[in-house]
C-alpha cells in the first residue's frame, strides 16, 4: 500500500485491527507511514537523495555534464521494524539487525 488516498472512509483503527487479525506472512514496506500495518520497512533517507542532488546541481552549474553522472543507488536507509507483527508471523530477525533498525512504537493519543 503506498496510500490510502484512494479510500473514502479510511480508519487507521480499523485498518491495524484487520492486519493484526490477518497478517500471517511477511510484509515490508519502503514508506515509513506504514510502519504500523507491515512488518519491515526499509525506507529510502529523503536527506540522502537531497544532497546528492544538490552536489549534483552544484557541478552542473560549474560545467559538468549531465552525461557525467552515472545512475545510483541509496546508501542510507531507514529501517523499521514491527516487533508486534514480527511475533505474529513467527519470524526472528537476527539479533544485529535490531542494531541497525528502530521499532515501531504505537503512538498513544
Amino acid at each position: 500500500m503506498a496510500n490510502y488516498v484512494g479510500i473514502n472512509d479510511w480508519d487507521a483503527d480499523k485498518a491495524k485491527t484487520i492486519i493484526y487479525n490477518q497478517t500471517k506472512k511477511l510484509t515490508i514496506s519502503q514508506n515509513p507511514w506504514v510502519a504500523p500495518y507491515v512488518v519491515l520497512v526499509f525506507a529510502n533517507d529523503p536527506e540522502e537523495q537531497g544532497e546528492y542532488a544538490a552536489n549534483v546541481a552544484l557541478k552542473i552549474l560549474s560545467g559538468a555534464k549531465i552525461s557525467d553522472f552515472p545512475i545510483v543507488s541509496n546508501y542510507k536507509w531507514t529501517f523499521i521494524y514491527n516487533q508486534s507483527l514480527l511475533e505474529q508471523v513467527e519470524i526472528k530477525l537476527p539479533p544485529k539487525m535490531y542494531n541497525y533498525g528502530s521499532p515501531y512504537i504505537e503512538k498513544k493519543d
